[in-house]
């Protein structure tokens, strides 16, 4: 199995989000010869590139633009490497703020703008390869703000954990890919304006309990982000929620830990989300059902946590208990010598 993950860095369109694979999302150049730590490569917007922020691209376009932009990507290792591009969107991480889709899955948002040649790269010890590329924004884009990125990874530099070995019909080996993520912002003209809407809510089954899943859209112009409560007030839950900003065109499924001993039933939840600085509010209401499928389902989560948990103990007791037989076994060998041994006492 592959995985990647997303590590957040600085700046409002760098976020985290758990991936198939590792990103680490730059919004700065790093300084001359360096590079993040842990990577064999820099990269950064090329010289020639009309970009107005240090590290990633941002610019205004129209509809219809095609805009030429450069990626230049450095060896800062003393052997040849190969390096690949990949256009993603922006997207949203489970508790808002920006994250980047997965770099194998096709992009169907701003990734799909970007338009590269190629995407592997060979890139000489010690040099940098300029990569070319074009953004073009289609002709009925909306207005506002528009959220991608470029991500590069060493394929080589991949990591492997576990045997290999099956458990349970399925391998067990792990391969982690570290990539880098630089955003790519496009403005168009119009107005900008944030919006959230809470879509509902739904239980969901974890290790640990029942988690209820609030749905939330960003489905304006600009990004958005706030802070809000989830109430549940004939059962006197309530949990606050805090989003982080999410760009245009992103939706989440924000987890709020809810029961570990859930009773079958319905129950009428109410959610309130302020944004915008607070001048705006994003309010749901409705029924949840936990039907007998949640409750089954955590109840057989919890015996296949105890039966991983017993073979462990009971081959621990049975390796101390053989160990103390044989102890046992020794000393009555012992003693039953050394009476052999005794002389008989004189008469």
């Amino acid at each position: 199995m592959k995985r990647r993950r997303t590590f957040g860095g600085l700046g409002r369109f760098a976020g985290a989000a758990a991936l198939a694979m590792v990103s680490i999302v730059l919004l700065g150049a790093p300084a001359s010869g360096a590079s993040p730590q842990g990577f064999s490569f820099q990269a950064k917007p090329g010289p020639d590139s009309s970009t107005s922020e240090k590290g990633y691209f941002r610019f205004d376009a129209e509809p219809g633009d095609s805009v030429a932009q450069e990626l230049e990507l450095v060896n800062t290792t003393d052997k040849d490497i190969s390096l690949r591009v990949a256009p993603v969107d922006g997207a949203a991480s489970a508790y808002g703020g920006t994250a980047y889709s997965d770099s194998e899955k096709k992009p169907a948002q701003v990734g799909a703008w970007i338009r590269l040649t190629q995407l592997e790269f060979a890139v000489p010890a010690g040099g940098s390869v300029i990569v070319p590329f074009s953004v073009r924004v289609p002709g009925d884009a909306s207005s506002g703000l528009h959220v991608g990125g470029l991500a590069v990874w060493d394929p080589a530099a991949a990591t492997t954990s576990g045997d290999g070995e099956k458990a349970g019909g399925a391998s067990m080996s792990v391969t982690m890919v570290t990539r880098l993520v630089l955003p790519l912002v496009v403005t168009t003209p119009g107005p900008r304006e944030p919006h959230l809407t809470v879509t509902g809510v739904k239980p969901s089954v974890r290790f640990d309990g029942i988690y209820l899943l609030v749905g939330i859209a960003s489905d304006g112009t600009d990004e958005a982000g706030g802070e809000g409560i989830l109430t549940l007030p004939a059962d006197g839950f309530s949990s606050g929620m805090k989003v982080g900003d999410m760009v245009p065109a992103s939706s989440t499924s924000y987890p709020i830990k809810w029961k570990t001993d859930p009773v079958e039933g319905t129950y009428d939840v109410e959610v309130s989300l302020r944004y915008a600085g607070g001048t705006k509010t994003a309010t749901w209401s409705g029924p949840v059902v936990v039907a007998s499928k949640e409750t089954e389902a955590l109840e057989e989560q919890r015996v296949d946590d105890r039966s991983a948990a017993v073979p462990t103990i009971g081959a621990s007791w049975l390796i101390y208990g053989v160990i103390g037989a044989l102890v046992v076994i020794v000393l009555i060998m012992g003693v039953l010598l050394l009476k052999r041994r005794r002389p008989a006492p004189k008469a």
